[in-house]
C-alpha cells in the first residue's frame, strides 16, 4: 500500500526441496473478505475457457478439478461446430494481405474474396461459427438446438488466442469488442449475435508487435490491434453482405416463381373442374367456379391489404430517412429565427440602424422554409398517394420535383426534369414513385456533403422516355459517383457508406420498383459527373387500370 507502483514492491524468493513434480503451484490465502458464488463461478468459467472449447495442436489443456463445476464443464468442453449453419475463415499474412473464405456446414465453398486493402498488423488466422438457432435448421443435426443455445451461452463470442491460451477479456461475457451485437441491431437482417455464434482468432505474435497490458487483461489498443480489430470485423461484413446477397435471390426467385404459379392459375382450375367434375353440366360447373373466385378475391383483397401496410410502412421509413438527411439543412432557418428573435428583443436598436423590416422579413422567409421542412414528410405519409390504380407519370414527375425543389435549393442543388409531351401511364401508387424518388434525393444529398466533393454547381437530372412497352427513366447528379461501397451491394438492406446510416434507402428503391413491375440498373460514374440510375417500367395502354 505504500508503495507508488506495483514493480516498486519488493520480494523475497525463498528455495526448498521438494519431492513433487516439474509444475507450478499457486496458493491463494488470507483473503481478507470470503468468495461469493458468483465470483467463483467467473472463475471456474475463466479456467475451462482459457483454452477450451476449441482444439490446439501440441498445447496443453486447462482443466478444472472441482466436482461442483462438472455441468459447467460438460459444457464447456462439448463441441457443436459442426452445428453452425455457416463457417467464416480469415487469414492474415506477414505482408498483411487477406483473405476471407465461407462455408456452409458441409463444408463446401461458398464465397470468397481477396481483401481490397492490406492490414498492418500480426499474422493471424480467424474462424467464426455462425448458428440459425430455429427448429427447421436442427431436424437435420445430430444435436438439438437447446443444447447448442446452452452451449453458446457459455461460449460464445470471438475469443483472442496467443501461444494456445485465451486472452481475456475478448470473449468474455458482456465483452462484445467486435461489435456484433450492435452491427446486428442497425441491420438486424442475416447477422450474427453473441447468442449465435462462436469464434476465435490465432495470433501470431512472435514480433511482439501486440503488447498485452500490464495486468495481462487485454491488449494495449495500438495501430496494430486496431488493424487487427478492423480486420476480424471486415470478415465479418463480407459474410453479412454475402447472406443478404443469397437470401436477395431467394426472394427474388420466390417472387418471379409466385408470379408464374398466378398466369397458370386460370387453366390448372378449368383442367381441375372438368377432371373432377366431369359429368356436371355446365351452369353447375359455373356456380363451383364462382365459389372459388369468389374465395380468391377474398385472399386478394387481404393480399391488397397487406402491400397497403407494407407501402405505409416503406412511406414512414422514407418520411424518417428523409428528415435525418434534412436535419442539418432544418437547423439553418431555426438559427436564423432564433437569432432574429434576439435582435427583435430591443427593437429600438433596430429602428436607428433601420433594419427593423428586414429583420421581419427575413423571419418570415426562414419561417415558410421551415414549414417547407416540416410539410415534406407529412405530405409523403398522405394516405390518398398509397392508392393502387393508372398513374400518369409526367403529372407525378412534375408534383415530386415540385415537392423537393425547395429543399434542394437550400442545399445549392439544381434540378431538371427532361420529358417529352406524350402522356406516360403505369400501374401503381404516388407512394411508390415518392419513396423512389425521395431516397435517390436523399443520396445525392448525402454524396454532395462528402469533403473530397467539391463542385462548382451542383445538379441533378432526370430523363423520361419511353417506347410501344416500356418508360425509361435516366436519374443523375454529379456528385463524384459510387466510390466508398460496391455498387453491387448498395440494394443490400443494411448496408451503408453513410455514417449513422440506416442503409435502408436503396433497398426500397429496388422493392417499390419491383412492386411496380419494373427493374432498375445502377452505373458508379457516368458522363454527367456522378452516379446514374436507369428504372424501367411497363407501360399501360390508355383506359387500362387493372
Amino acid at each position: 500500500d505504500k508503495a507508488n507502483a506495483v514493480e516498486d514492491v519488493g520480494l523475497t524468493i525463498k528455495k526448498t526441496s521438494t519431492t513433487k513434480k516439474p509444475g507450478t503451484e499457486i496458493v491463494i490465502s488470507n483473503l481478507r473478505k470470503t468468495i461469493l458464488r458468483k465470483e467463483v463461478d467467473s472463475l471456474a468459467k475463466s479456467i475451462l475457457l482459457l483454452t477450451g472449447p476449441f482444439e490446439f495442436k501440441n498445447s496443453f489443456k486447462a482443466k478444472l478439478l472441482a466436482p461442483e463445476f462438472r455441468e459447467l464443464e460438460a459444457k464447456v468442453t462439448n463441441a457443436y461446430f459442426n452445428d453452425a449453419t455457416y463457417k467464416l475463415t480469415a487469414t492474415n499474412d506477414s505482408n498483411g494481405n487477406a483473405e476471407f473464405i465461407v462455408y456452409d456446414w458441409r463444408g463446401q465453398k461458398l464465397w470468397s474474396q481477396k481483401a481490397d486493402q492490406t492490414y498492418d498488423t500480426v499474422p493471424l488466422k480467424f474462424e467464426f461459427w455462425a448458428f440459425i438457432l430455429d427448429g427447421a435448421t436442427f431436424s437435420t443435426r445430430a444435436s438439438t438446438k437447446s443444447e447448442v443455445a446452452d452451449w453458446l451461452k457459455e461460449c460464445g463470442g470471438v475469443h483472442l488466442f496467443e501461444g494456445g491460451m485465451r486472452v481475456a477479456p475478448y470473449g468474455d461475457a458482456g465483452v462484445d469488442w467486435l461489435d456484433l451485437n450492435l452491427a446486428r441491431a442497425r441491420s438486424p437482417e442475416e447477422r450474427p449475435s453473441t447468442n449465435n455464434s462462436i469464434g476465435r482468432i490465432v495470433i501470431d505474435n512472435t514480433t511482439k508487435s501486440l503488447a498485452q497490458k500490464t495486468d495481462r487483461y487485454g491488449y494495449i489498443e495500438t495501430a496494430e490491434f486496431h488493424n487487427l480489430k478492423k480486420l476480424a470485423q471486415d470478415a465479418l461484413e463480407f459474410l453479412a453482405r454475402r447472406r443478404l446477397a443469397s437470401a436477395e435471390e431467394r426472394r427474388e426467385k420466390n417472387r418471379k416463381e409466385l408470379l408464374k404459379k398466378e398466369t397458370e392459375s386460370d387453366l390448372k382450375l378449368d383442367k381441375a373442374l372438368n377432371k373432377a367434375l366431369p359429368k356436371i353440366n355446365k351452369p353447375e360447373k359455373e356456380k363451383v367456379k364462382k365459389v372459388i373466385e369468389e374465395v380468391v378475391k377474398a385472399k386478394e383483397k387481404e393480399t391488397i391489404a397487406l402491400r397497403e401496410d407494407l407501402q405505409l410502412y416503406r412511406s414512414l421509413a422514407t418520411a424518417g430517412m428523409t428528415s435525418a438527411v434534412f436535419a442539418h439543412e432544418i437547423g439553418k432557418p431555426l438559427g436564423n429565427i432564433e437569432r432574429f428573435l434576439k435582435d427583435l428583443s430591443n427593437p429600438a436598436d433596430l429602428v436607428k440602424a433601420d433594419i427593423l423590416e428586414d429583420t421581419i422579413r427575413l423571419t418570415h422567409k426562414a419561417i415558410k422554409k421551415l414549414r417547407k421542412y416540416i410539410e415534406l414528410p407529412l405530405n409523403l405519409l398522405k394516405k390518398e398517394k398509397r392508392k393502387a390504380g393508372r398513374l400518369n407519370v409526367n403529372n407525378d414527375l412534375e408534383a415530386i420535383v415540385e415537392l423537393f425543389k425547395p429543399v434542394l435549393d437550400d442545399a445549392d442543388i439544381s434540378i431538371q426534369l427532361v420529358q417529352n409531351n406524350s402522356d406516360k401511364h403505369i400501374l401503381g401508387s404516388t407512394a411508390l414513385l415518392d419513396g423512389i424518388f425521395a431516397n435517390l434525393f436523399s443520396n445525392s444529398i448525402n454524396a454532395f456533403q462528402r469533403p473530397k466533393i467539391n463542385v462548382n454547381k451542383r445538379k441533378i437530372r432526370i430523363t423520361a422516355d419511353q417506347d410501344s412497352a416500356w418508360l425509361a427513366i435516366t436519374y443523375e447528379d454529379n456528385a463524384g459517383g459510387i466510390t466508398d461501397i460496391d455498387v453491387k451491394d448498395i440494394w443490400l438492406p443494411g448496408i451503408t457508406s453513410i455514417k449513422n446510416g440506416t442503409g435502408l434507402g436503396m433497398t426500397i428503391v429496388k422493392d417499390s420498383i419491383g412492386d411496380l413491375g419494373g427493374e432498375i440498373s445502377v452505373s458508379e460514374f457516368c458522363e454527367f459527373g456522378g452516379a446514374s440510375f436507369t428504372i424501367k417500367l411497363p407501360l399501360v395502354a390508355k383506359g387500362d387500370s387493372r
